[in-house]
């Protein structure tokens, strides 16, 4: 028999990622520790979906990057960068998506300067942007094959990408966002402004 080089192993159909998953905006973590299981995770989702937390439907699921600036040190006579020489001097980290519910909630989000005038009632948007205006987290969750959950945490969420909103005559009207994260705390610039996680499905 011939031998055919594989990466494949035991647990791989359990490993892969399903679906699009679900948006989430200001979702409370508080809760989650190294030990909560996906049902426990599912239910504190569900608990964000009834209380307007959801981003609500989206077209063509979400990304996530994770995009480092690196510089190489110049250093005479080293023709090839050595372990130690390359640096970190930027991390860009985002969360993407389509949104199609065009409603207040969203629109608000998505142009994080905007208020509204409380006379008519409309949207409107100021020049000005404010610690305020910056969303305190988006949370992405997804499913994979073997049942257990995972989520994507960025803070201090700002939609980056403004407001490009398509009007098309089939499939409905939709919005494409940037979410970009920034440090919470001006204390802890080290670490980078998003966490994933794992949920691990109760097995009886």
């Amino acid at each position: 028999m011939v031998y055919r080089p594989s990466s494949l192993t035991e647990g791989t159909p359990l490993n892969i990622q399903l679906g699009a998953g679900a948006f989430f905006y200001e979702l409370d973590m508080s809760a989650v520790t190294a030990d909560t299981t996906a049902e426990e995770f599912a239910e504190i989702l569900e608990t964000a979906r009834i209380e307007g937390k959801s981003m609500g439907a989206t077209r063509g699921g979400g990304e996530f990057n994770v995009s480092p600036t690196f510089e190489t040190l110049e250093i005479d006579d080293m023709l090839f960068p050595l372990p130690g020489t390359v640096a970190v001097t930027g991390l860009t980290v985002t969360l993407s998506t389509t949104i199609l519910e065009v409603r207040k909630e969203n629109l608000r989000r998505i142009l994080p300067m905007s208020f509204i005038d409380e006379t008519t009632g409309a949207l409107s948007v100021s020049a000005t942007l404010f610690p305020e205006h910056y969303i305190k987290n988006l949370v992405w969750a997804g499913s994979m094959a073997s049942g257990d959950l995972m989520a994507i945490e960025i803070t201090k969420a700002l939609n980056t990408a403004g407001l490009s909103m398509t009007m098309a005559p089939t499939g409905g009207g939709s919005i494409p966002v940037v979410y970009t994260a920034h440090v919470e705390d001006a204390l802890r610039v080290q670490t980078a402004p998003f966490k994933i996680y794992e949920f691990k499905r109760e097995i009886s």
